[in-house]
């Protein structure tokens, strides 16, 4: 209306050629007016409210896809509710499970614990079977000797029982072999560097004569002769308890066996170097050096008789007939050039000699209680 007014104010006061353009304004503002009318009309008849269709549209879909996302999420709580109720269930029965086998672990500690002190217990008796065992073993093994040297004591018995010939034949062998090393432990306190041993297979006293005598000499070294003064005075003190005679003095003690000495012969020995009869010669001039050298120093020696009341004491000389190592060898050789003392013990040809002899030397010591 302010435009119509201002467009008639302007055309009454130029009153020009504009006419047809205010109708034509005139005629705008009639459309505009009707079409204010028409959407008037037609938006004054919908509620306060209300949206446009499409919006409307837009909206219900969003509501439709929430109300089926909503029941998809409700089912899908529903199975997590079911899972969860499941694993409930197998928690429980897991923790049952659990405490059944915390149960059956202490009911296997305490067995083990009971086992473990059964084991010790039976480790204890063990080892005292064992000891016991042991004990038995060491028993039964003295028992085992006591029973071999018995058996030994037995055979003896019956030999002697069966044949107290030979027993007494055996028993003077030992006798032997007693008196040579008794002999050798004296010369060995005496004579510790000396050179001497007991050859129990030939039953001598061997020195070596390279120990006694020089390279070739007959006589025995001044500083040997102490050797064989030493060997005669043994023998004196030695020989009454095995030989007859004035100095016969048997006792029980030296000479339980009742052996007697046949002879103890003085030996001499070469190695094979040289002529057979000058080694000969040799060993009898090295035998006679040291039996004049015994008898010097202790001249009843030559008391001591045996049974036929020969003297005990004699002489050999063997030169090299009689090694008793290779003469191919310097040490061979060492070992033939020697001087030896043989013992010869008798040998009764029956039990009556061996009663005959009991008898006499029981008289030459002065008639004592006779032992058989």
């Amino acid at each position: 209306m302010k435009h119509a007014r201002i467009r008639r104010s302007v055309a009454e006061e130029e009153e020009s050629a504009f006419v047809s353009m205010t109708d034509m304004t005139v005629s705008v503002l009639f459309i505009v007016i009707i079409l204010l009318a028409f959407f008037a009309r037609f938006y004054g008849n919908q509620e306060p409210d209300a949206v446009p269709r499409s919006t409307y549209e837009a909206v219900k879909k969003e509501r439709d896809d929430a109300v089926s996302s909503l029941e998809r999420v409700q089912t899908e709580l529903k199975l997590v509710t079911i899972e969860k109720d499941r694993i409930a269930a197998e928690l429980s029965d897991v923790s049952r499970e659990r405490d059944e086998l915390r149960a059956e672990v202490d009911r296997l500690s305490e067995k083990l614990v009971r086992q473990d002190a059964l084991i010790r217990e039976l480790r204890d008796k063990l080892r005292e079977k064992d000891q016991r065992i042991s004990d038995l073993e060491t028993k039964l093994a003295d028992a085992l000797a006591r029973i071999a040297k018995l058996e030994t004591q037995l055979e003896m018995l019956r030999r002697q029982m069966r044949d107290p010939l030979e027993n007494y034949i055996a028993q003077a062998d030992a006798t032997r072999i007693k008196v040579l090393k008794e002999i050798e432990a004296r010369l060995k306190v005496d004579f510790p560097l000396l050179e001497v041993k007991v050859n129990e297979r030939n039953g001598a006293l061997q020195f070596k004569g390279e120990g006694l005598f020089g390279k070739g000499a007959r006589e025995l070294l001044p500083a040997k002769r102490a050797v064989m003064q030493r060997v005669g005075t043994m023998l004196d003190e030695i020989l009454p308890c095995y030989t007859f005679g004035d100095n016969s003095s048997w006792q029980e003690g030296c000479n339980p066996a009742f052996a007697v000495i046949e002879a103890i012969q003085i030996e001499g020995h070469t190695d094979s170097e040289g002529a057979e009869l000058y080694n000969l010669r040799l060993s009898n001039d090295r035998a006679v050096s040291a039996f004049s050298t015994m008898t010097s120093e202790a001249p009843e020696l030559i008391s001591h008789l045996n049974l036929r009341e020969q003297p005990v004491i004699s002489v050999a000389g063997y030169g090299e007939y009689r090694p008793i190592a290779s003469n191919q060898t310097r040490a061979g050789e060492d070992e033939n050039r020697r001087i030896d003392l043989r013992i010869i013990m008798f040998s009764p040809a029956s039990t009556e000699q061996i009663d005959d002899l009991k008898s006499r030397l029981h008289s030459a010591a002065g008639g004592g209680n006779e032992t058989q």
